[in-house]
């Protein structure tokens, strides 16, 4: 009797526990399918891209295009519009950077102005004629992305194109040119019914079958676009915001984006965009295994400009012998071991010859001028990146010698702030042969000494050497 009263009251129970557990999966069914359909609509609004990996990070790892922006949050459910951008053909690798600085202040004030959008910046590869060979060069060749992404989504072109396989590629181009108002300056963009593309030869764009096609980064076979609108436009970044906000298509291009001027420059956001910009690792231990393996002494960097100054801009630069006087003098008062040059002197420049006849050894990269040392003798870079190899070597010198008016001594000073070197180690400028015109120098002796500066505002000091 007691076994036939257990196996009763087990089986009521397991019954009523069984009832229990069917009406609470059927009451859940709703909440699970509607939980479904959610993630099968955030899948869909993240777009093909979401299960897109980038292997060029600038890193050397490997990372999900749908990773954290700036703000530190994965937002997949945000619509994802791409900012293209081009500058005018043969502009040098300098501006180039200076205009990178311009448009990341324009996405980070979209990010403010638009934050339903998720929007990503996508890198126009390097075309410089400067470096003579090399072309279509990604920036990962240059800078270390990760530091960029710290601050703003971006990506490579040709990471871009796996993501839009389509023609066009291109929804929108807003093809912008200078808006002069006879003195005036009324910060705004006008749309024009015709566009002018004569000032800048092939830098513009013909319509073929209904698309718009043009150079494109020198992909024009690859690329088109949908729509071209052409604006004339005055003052800095922001005026593009609401026109890229009441601009329709996923990716949208600004060609001729030297147009815009800086927003804010100098203030406390520019240093912040300009500290992002770190060079890519691979150049920064190259810079360092020369200086420490090839030099190997306390020296000083000297950047000096030759080429078409020699031609076009005499009064600006020394002559050799007085060139070799300062360099001397400088060595001599902060008792340096060596030299370091950084120069875009030609080979067949006699009259530079003279720069070996210091009292102590001269470097330049890739080859030394000191040409007994096998470890100078090779280098495995291009062209521009034996450029930036330069500039590191100039940051990290103990003193240095810039010249006048030129972008690249600019960007050595930049960056030598950066890294936190004293302003007196850094603002010394090669003395022009016409001091007189020259307000914004100070004579020291031989050495002439910059006035002008932009002392960076601190921050994160990320690992720049």
């Amino acid at each position: 009797t007691h076994n036939t009263h257990t196996r009763h009251t087990y089986t009521h129970t397991h019954t009523s526990y069984l009832a229990s557990l069917i009406q609470f999966r059927m009451r859940a069914l709703p909440l699970i399918a509607a939980t479904a359909v959610l993630l099968m609509l955030l899948m869909a609004a993240s777009g093909a891209d979401a299960n897109i990996q980038s292997t060029s990070s600038g890193s050397g790892t490997k990372r999900e295009e749908d990773s954290c922006t700036a703000d530190g949050m994965c937002d997949l459910a945000r619509p994802r519009r791409f900012l293209l951008y081009s500058i005018n053909p043969g502009e040098g690798f300098n501006l180039a950077r200076d205009i990178y600085l311009r448009i990341a202040k324009l996405m980070l004030e979209l990010k403010s102005a638009d934050n339903g959008t998720r929007w990503t910046l996508v890198l126009p590869p390097f075309s410089n004629p400067h470096w003579l060979t090399q072309a279509d060069v990604p920036w990962s060749n240059f800078f270390d992305l990760s530091h960029l992404r710290k601050l703003i989504d971006v990506v490579e072109l040709d990471e871009f194109l796996d993501l839009r396989k389509r023609i066009p590629v291109i929804d929108h181009v807003l093809h912008l040119e200078n808006l002069w108002l006879d003195g005036k300056w009324e910060p705004q963009v006008v749309p024009q019914e015709t566009c002018n593309f004569d000032t800048y030869p092939g830098a513009g764009y013909n319509k073929i079958n209904g698309e718009w096609r043009g150079r494109f980064f020198g992909r024009g076979q690859h690329i088109a676009a949908a729509k071209l609108t052409c604006f004339k436009a005055m003052g800095d970044v922001t005026v593009m915001v609401n026109t890229l906000k009441n601009t329709s298509g996923s990716a949208v291009m600004i060609a001729r984006g030297e147009t815009l001027l800086h927003k804010g420059f100098g203030d406390k956001e520019f240093w912040r965009i300009r500290r992002s910009m770190v060079f890519a690792s691979a150049l920064r231990q190259e810079a360092k295994r020369f200086r420490e393996k090839v030099i190997g002494v306390p020296y000083l960097g000297v950047h000096m400009r030759r080429s078409d100054f020699v031609a076009v801009r005499q009064g600006d630069i020394p002559s050799i012998t007085e060139a070799v006087k300062q360099i001397s003098d400088l060595v001599k008062k902060h008792s340096l071991k060596a030299v370091f040059l950084a120069t875009d002197a030609r080979s067949n420049d006699k009259e530079f010859q003279k720069m070996f006849k210091l009292d102590v050894p001269v470097y330049r990269y890739p080859t030394g001028l000191d040409i007994l040392n096998k470890e100078a003798s090779a280098s495995q870079f291009n062209d521009g990146e034996r450029a930036v190899i330069d500039q590191l070597l100039c940051i990290n010198a103990d003193i240095f010698l810039g010249s006048l008016e030129s972008t690249f001594t600019g960007k050595i000073r930049e960056e030598r702030q950066l890294i936190r070197k004293e302003t007196s180690t850094t603002q010394n400028s090669l003395c022009p042969s016409d001091f007189s015109k020259h307000e914004e120098l100070k004579r020291d002796g031989t050495n002439c000494i910059s006035k002008e500066s932009w002392p960076a505002i601190k921050g994160e000091p990320y690992d720049r050497a």
